[in-house]
Parts: structure tokens; C-alpha cells; sequence
């Protein structure tokens, strides 16, 4: 497979119980469940990355999920040895990590990317292209604790924007990248999350 290696078949009998997502990558802090010991739980494969990032590892730290951005970022893939339909919501549901998944394969940039959201999940615009710093514009429909990351297409964390509390309402927030770590010229993923959403954003560094 392209941007990894199959290792294994995995046991006749069972051998997934949950997927974590690994640290510094686009599902940092993601669990869950499997469906352990039924069907779809049979010869799971173990797969290792070959140019791709490892990005889930079941309880027996065995890589599961690599995303896999080309050999210049022309075209993104997702290698999954588990079946997405036998997961079980979590600490995320199988609706966002499908958004992450899809912003991650077929994120779309034209000019300022918002969103529009639903009554109770924050809306989040960009200035896009960017160079030198990254705008952020966001609303809050209610106060909490704000996470927002950028990750590069491989999914590795290229930078923490902002971690803490926010009240409820608008926000602007300018990161310079160049006083974190200067961006070299391509396409990262923005990533907002609540304590109940997770927003995603492409942006254009030039």
C-alpha cells in the first residue's frame, strides 16, 4: 500500500479492542472501541508506515490507521487496517473523526474558509492564502476550554496556537509563525476543539 507496509495478517480469533490516535498527529487524543472478537475483529492486518505517518495504534501498540501525502504532497490516502463502520464513538464520534478524515483527503481553499455552523458549534474563519502569520477569526456559542493546532498533511503538529479558556463570543488571533517555526511553502491543517466539537480549516502558506 502506498505509504506503508502490510506486516501481518493478525489472529484468526480477535484482535482489535480500541484504536488510539498518536500523539502530535491530526487524531491526537481520539479513542475507540472496536468491535473485539467478532467478524470484522478477524485477521485484522498490521501495517507499518513507508513514508506515511502513523497516526492509530490499537491497545497492543500495533499500527492500525497511516495517512500518506505523496511523495510531494500531490494526492493524500488513508490506509486503514480497521473497518471505520465496526468503530464505536468515543472520546469522538465516528461523524467528526469522518470530518477529519475528509478535511485531511479533500479539504477545499478558495479565499476565507468558514464555516457554516450548526446553532451550537463555533464557527471559524481564515485568511487564506497566508504568509508570515496565520489570522483567525472565531465565534463561540458558549465559554470553555479552546484548543487550536496546526498539523502539516503528513498529520505531524507543526504548532499550538492556543490552549485555555475563552469566553463566550468573537475572538481574532494572529500567530506568527515566523517567532514559532517559520512554514515552508504548502497546505496544514487547522485544528479547533471544544469540549463537545472539533472544527477543521485548511490553509495555503506561501
Amino acid at each position: 500500500m502506498l505509504g506503508s507496509t502490510y506486516v501481518s495478517d493478525g489472529s484468526s480469533t480477535s484482535n482489535v479492542e480500541n484504536i488510539t490516535g498518536i500523539s502530535g498527529t491530526i487524531v491526537d487524543g481520539i479513542s475507540m472501541n472496536y468491535m473485539h472478537g467478532t467478524a470484522p475483529d478477524k485477521y485484522v492486518d498490521v501495517i507499518t508506515p513507508n513514508g506515511g505517518a502513523f497516526v492509530f495504534e490499537s491497545q497492543d501498540s500495533k499500527c492500525r490507521v497511516i495517512c500518506y501525502a505523496g511523495p510531494s504532497n500531490n494526492y493524500r490516502i488513508i490506509n486503514s487496517a480497521v473497518v471505520f463502520g465496526v468503530l464505536r464513538d468515543g472520546t469522538t464520534t465516528k461523524n467528526e473523526l469522518m470530518k477529519i478524515y475528509m478535511d485531511y483527503l479533500t479539504g477545499t481553499i478558495t479565499g476565507i474558509e468558514g464555516s457554516v455552523p450548526s446553532v451550537n458549534s463555533p464557527a471559524l474563519a481564515i485568511q487564506n492564502p497566508c504568509h508570515g502569520s496565520v489570522n483567525i477569526n472565531l465565534s463561540l456559542p458558549s465559554r470553555g476550554n479552546v484548543s487550536i493546532t496546526l498539523y502539516d498533511m503528513t498529520g505531524h503538529l507543526v504548532g499550538e496556537i492556543t490552549d485555555g479558556y475563552m469566553a463566550e463570543g468573537s475572538h481574532s488571533i494572529i500567530w506568527n509563525a515566523e517567532e514559532n517555526r517559520p512554514l515552508e511553502t504548502g497546505t496544514y491543517l487547522l485544528l479547533l476543539q471544544t469540549e463537545e466539537h472539533t472544527v477543521t480549516r485548511k490553509i495555503l502558506v506561501f
